[in-house]
């Protein structure tokens, strides 16, 4: 079966992802990533540099419209706040699925932002139901280095 380039980057990116997630040490409860936003960046201006049909991008921007999540899949820099905005004509709840600890951004209304910063790297499987559908998408944060002296 052939598959187009956009499927493939997705897939290694996510199993990249998830294999450097496992090798990582976990956190001590100290080190427990902040749903409180620091410093967030401004949503208007996005940095997304998306790579086929917002199904994967990078970047620290996650929108939501009446088609769901765009990118599903998000790689961003640890350390980051990632912002969610809704662009839906209702209020949305995020929540996320497998942090640990209930996480959820409380009413997101139209034309709204949250943000989280997760401090920390790892993976966040998250969801929404809006007008009765569930979407579902995915945040993979990762330690960006330079490879430059």
């Amino acid at each position: 079966m052939r598959r187009n380039l956009p499927t493939t980057i997705v897939l290694v990116m996510t199993v990249l992802g998830l294999t450097l997630a496992a090798c990582t040490s976990s956190n001590g409860p100290g080190d427990r990533p902040s749903s409180k936003p620091s410093a967030s960046p401004d949503p208007t201006s996005s940095p997304l540099q998306d790579h086929g049909n917002g199904s994967f991008a990078y970047g620290s921007f996650v929108t939501f419209s009446s088609a769901g999540f765009r990118p599903k899949t998000l790689l961003s820099p640890m350390g980051t706040p990632i912002v969610w905005r809704n662009t839906a004509s209702g209020p949305i709840v995020v929540h996320f699925d497998n942090y640990g600890e209930p996480i959820t951004s409380g009413s997101i209304p139209p034309g709204g932002t949250w943000s989280f910063n997760p401090n920390a790297q790892l993976s966040i499987a998250y969801h929404t139901v809006w007008k009765g559908k569930r979407y579902a998408a995915f945040v993979q944060t990762q330690l960006v280095g330079n490879s430059g002296p």
